[in-house]
């Protein structure tokens, strides 16, 4: 019976081991997910603010344009007052 207890114990052991080395293989591959995904949220969130600071200088650029242009010309020779209405 002592005999029978010891292997029981030494296969609840070996198993032990095994169970450890998947959970430490689980966790280094959780790791590596995680930052595997934090650095692609990181691109995605850098190319969204590149993008809005583009608009941003492009809206900017079109209300300079505005107020430096106090009137528009068009075909007609008609010019128009950028107050005028459409």
């Amino acid at each position: 019976m002592r005999q029978e207890a010891e292997i029981a114990t030494s296969e609840v052991l070996r198993k032990q081991r095994e169970l450890d080395a998947q959970l430490a293989d689980f966790e280094s591959t959780k790791a590596n997910l995680v930052e595997e995904s934090r650095q692609e949220l990181q691109g995605r969130l850098s190319e969204i603010l590149g993008k809005l600071s583009k608009a941003e200088r492009s809206l900017d650029a079109g209300r300079l344009v505005i107020a430096l242009t106090p009137q528009l010309t068009f075909g007609s020779g008609k010019r128009f007052r950028r107050t005028d209405p459409i």
